[in-house]
């Protein structure tokens, strides 16, 4: 694949992102949703933890009395908003080329899942 693909494949993923994220005050989509190419063949895509830190939050179920048992609109975001990245990152491309991927991104999920949790703690 060429560079130009690459950057466009990895363009339209940080999009669907920013498309599902909190758009409350905007900092989460507009400034904390960010990506920065790693290498030539890896674009990371990542919610920084400086500017918003409060993410984790915006993608769980609310617990506390605070909310008096409403549930949280934004649930699970993070989560619907990665699958579709991850599906339009599979039309673009050869899905066989991206098995590997799909193992990466499901560990990856789990690690985040795993930090989310202790962070809650």
């Amino acid at each position: 694949m060429d560079d130009a693909t690459f950057r466009r494949v990895c363009g339209k993923a940080v999009a669907v992102i920013k498309a599902y994220a909190p758009k409350r005050t905007g900092n989460l989509a507009y400034n904390a949703v960010r990506f920065e190419f790693v290498d030539d063949d890896t674009c990371r895509i990542y919610v920084d933890k400086d500017i918003a830190p409060y993410m984790p939050f915006t993608n769980e179920k609310w617990i506390s009395k605070r909310w008096h048992g409403k549930k949280n609109p934004n649930e699970k975001w993070w989560d619907r908003a990665c699958h579709d990245a991850l599906r339009i990152i599979y039309n673009m491309l050869d899905a066989e080329a991206l098995k590997k991927s799909k193992q990466e991104y499901k560990r990856a999920m789990a690690d985040f899942r795993e930090r989310l949790a202790s962070i809650q703690r």
